[in-house]
């Protein structure tokens, strides 16, 4: 009888111990649960009194069974219900880094496209600055050329003004001179009792023609 409590006993600890591989021991288990039932149905004082303590066992083993299997059950379905919570959180937390890694590229082209745009601003203005550069001097240079060739003109003009006057100082002194001989000759040509009348139609002749 105790044997065979034991043998049930050992029995469902190792199933319940091995849940994977309970289906293989069923065969064993179900022969010592018919053991102990042919020594429950034992009609003596003695064999009652041993069904009796089996059945209590009994009841203790299947109690201690139930709540052994009720927690292995209980441990499955958190450990089911955990692995996938746990892949989840897992592949929040990669989407999450991916997101972050995401953005930080996004930033440094953003970062990447404004220090472009500054430089090219940069060197739009440069090249402004050496263009307005590049004019100013061509219109000193223009402005330059303008104030020397006015001065040429100016001294191309006092020349001629020069000249135009030497020539009519010139022409003075020559015609001074020519009316100085022809007084000359007029006075010397001029002698006897005609001679101051022939004079002075010749000055006065000289006089308006000149």
């Amino acid at each position: 009888m105790f044997s065979s409590v034991m043998c049930l006993y050992t029995s469902i600890g190792d199933a319940l111990a091995a849940p994977r591989v309970f289906k293989s021991k069923d065969i064993l288990l179900g022969t010592n649960l018919t053991n102990l039932y042919s020594l429950l149905s034992l009609p003596s004082a003695a064999a009652k009194t041993a069904q009796t303590a089996a059945a209590e066992t009994v009841v203790v083993i299947a109690a201690a069974a139930g709540r052994a299997a009720a927690g292995i059950a209980a441990a499955g379905i958190a450990a089911a219900i955990a692995a996938p919570a746990a892949a989840i959180a897992a592949s929040a937390a990669d989407t999450q880094h991916q997101q972050q890694q995401h953005k930080q590229q996004q930033q440094h082209q953003q970062q990447q496209q404004q220090h472009n745009q500054q430089q090219q601003h940069q060197q739009q203005q440069q090249q402004q600055q050496q263009h307005k550069q590049h004019q100013q001097h061509q219109q000193q240079h223009k402005q330059h050329q303008q104030h020397q060739q006015q001065q040429q003109q100016q001294h191309h003009q006092q020349q001629q003004q020069q000249q135009h006057k030497q020539q009519q100082q010139q022409q003075q002194q020559q015609q001074h001179k020519q009316q100085q001989q022809q007084q000359q000759q007029f006075t010397w040509e001029g002698s006897g009792p005609a001679a101051p009348p022939v004079v002075c139609l010749v000055w006065i002749r000289f006089y308006y023609c000149c």
